[in-house]
């Protein structure tokens, strides 16, 4: 049932017993924690309580010592004539003896505010109910002992001094008994906690064992719902890639990776399909191709041939034209033959101009025209296919600029000059990837005017470059285009009397293109030379 679960409830699944997983041990982890924790406090604060119960076992010693002082006073009085009430010391000790109580009462006090601080635990080594009822007692011995010593004249009363030497001694005995309480707790530790420990024990080591299981669970399910499933996924595509168009990938699973499998078998069905197709049409179009080049050497004889009746029909029509005049001035032939004569004549020139003009449109059609040529300015004419060209380069995610530059005059055929910069930059386009650029710069190089188009794509090799601008030459990727465009952009520089170079450093190192073309005034100079020299 769970193979049929979508690839989400599965790693929510996963992702939840991972939580469960995280959760047993942090309790564990932190139980054990805070016990240790609990036990170290426990232990700290009640060790606080041993210097006050050590300070009221002295001061308890002290009193005794005082109070033995005054029955020994009694004993030498007894022996003695003299009157108790004539000796002065008693009254200094009874001083003394009050100071000691004092202080003893002050030091339980203390001692009494240190187990209320820390009474936080109700069991255990926290536990001081035995220490409270001792101190309960002892501040009963007090309440008498401060009731006996209100008398001024207790010290010369020998009863009242050994029933006072009575509660000192139990005093003394209890001032013993409050550190003791502590003491044998703390060797009934180990003792009171073994069931405590014991558990948490056999809870950290349940919490382990199930925390192995369930990451043995996971990487199972892992491997089972995710790992094989791409593994198979992988090395099918591997296939397919490698031109085994016939693999099919296969899985057990109902999920998103069945349903990509499934997706990846149709996409295999359907180039399978598309180059099946292809290859049919590259046979045909190889065919085509053959033919065309057939018309396209048709063509080339025809405009040899074309040029070749050029001249001959042009002295037929000058002869025609030339015997007209003649007819038009002999005036003794008579009037009707002249006539006729005229006729045909002019039938003669009109077939022959008509014939001429036939051969020229198809010499223009061989050499792609001879367009008017006039000054332009190279800057705006490059701006102008830039712009032209910007948005489909942006659409291909590339980059086009012209670099500032001031503006260069030369006479050109414009439209002839905007479809040889539009060809290379066509080209650079191609030999660049997704991000790369293209740098147009526009100067004046050794009196030519020159427009170099740069890109950083593929470069070339020496031996491209030797063939770069032969007909039919293409190096485009993907095996695109005709090989035509570089070599009509030569022939139409040519014409205007200027070169085109191509320059690379190698392959991947990006090329650059140089279109010098003659600039106005030094054209129009090398046209008055040569009409000189004519």
């Amino acid at each position: 049932m769970l193979a049929k679960w979508p690839i989400r409830y599965k790693l929510c699944l996963m992702l939840l017993l991972l939580l469960v997983l995280l959760t047993t041990l942090s309790a564990a982890g932190l139980w054990g924690l805070y016990s240790y924790r609990s036990m170290v406090k426990g232990m700290s604060r009640r060790a606080n309580e041993l210097p006050f119960a050590t300070v009221l076992g002295q001061q308890v010693t002290d009193l005794r010592v005082t109070l033995t002082e005054i029955g020994q006073l009694h004993s030498v009085h007894r022996k003695s004539s003299r009157k108790l009430a004539l000796d002065g010391r008693f009254p200094i000790l009874s001083e003394q003896f009050g100071l000691s109580l004092q202080t003893f009462e002050q030091t339980l006090i203390q001692y009494r505010k240190q187990l209320t601080g820390n009474e936080w635990n109700s069991s255990g080594i926290g536990h001081s109910h035995a220490e409270r009822q001792t101190a309960n007692k002892i501040e009963n011995i007090l309440s008498h002992i401060s009731s006996i010593t209100r008398d001024p004249k207790w010290t010369s009363d020998e009863v009242q001094v050994h029933q006072i030497d009575e509660y000192l001694q139990n005093l003394q005995q209890f001032s013993v008994d409050l550190p003791s309480y502590l003491h044998t707790r703390m060797k009934t530790l180990a003792d009171d906690v073994r069931i405590q420990y014991r558990t948490l024990i056999v809870t950290t080591w349940t919490c382990i064992l199930l925390a192995t299981i369930m990451t043995l669970l996971l990487i199972r399910l892992f491997i089972i719902w995710i790992f094989k499933p791409l593994a198979s996924l992988i090395e099918g595509s591997r296939r397919v890639a490698s031109g085994d168009f016939n693999h099919r990938i296969h899985l057990r699973s109902h999920d998103e990776m069945s349903e990509l499998a499934r997706a990846m078998n149709d996409m295999t069905d359907r180039f399978q399909t598309i180059c099946n197709n292809l290859d049919h049409k590259v046979k045909q179009n190889t065919i085509q191709m053959v033919r065309t080049e057939q018309l396209a050497s048709v063509g080339f004889l025809a405009a040899g041939v074309a040029h070749e009746i050029n001249n001959p029909m042009a002295s037929i029509a000058l002869c025609a034209e030339s015997l007209e005049q003649r007819l038009d001035k002999n005036t003794a032939m008579e009037q009707e033959q002249a006539d006729a004569a005229q006729k045909y004549l002019r039938m003669i020139q009109e077939e022959a101009f008509r014939c001429k003009e036939i051969t020229a449109r198809l010499l223009d059609f061989s050499r792609c025209g001879n367009g008017i040529e006039e000054n332009t300015d190279l800057r705006e004419l490059v701006q102008g296919v830039v712009e032209m060209v910007r948005p489909l380069i942006k659409a291909q995610q590339k980059n086009i600029e012209l670099a500032p530059c001031k503006s260069v005059i030369a006479t050109v055929n414009p439209q002839e000059i905007k479809q040889v910069i539009l060809n290379l930059i066509t080209n650079a386009m191609d030999s660049i990837d997704s991000e790369g650029n293209i740098v147009l710069t526009l100067g004046i190089c050794e009196g030519m005017a020159d427009i170099a188009v740069s890109d950083n794509g593929c470069g070339m090799t020496e031996e491209v470059q030797q063939n770069l601008f032969e007909p039919f030459f293409t190096q485009r990727r993907g095996s695109q285009g005709t090989g035509l465009g570089l070599s009509i952009a030569y022939r139409i520089v040519e014409g205007h009397g200027g070169r085109l170079e191509a320059k690379s450093e190698g392959l991947e190192r990006g090329s650059q293109f140089h279109v010098f073309l003659p600039l106005a005034g030094a054209k129009e100079k090398s046209k008055g030379i040569h009409y000189q020299a004519a």
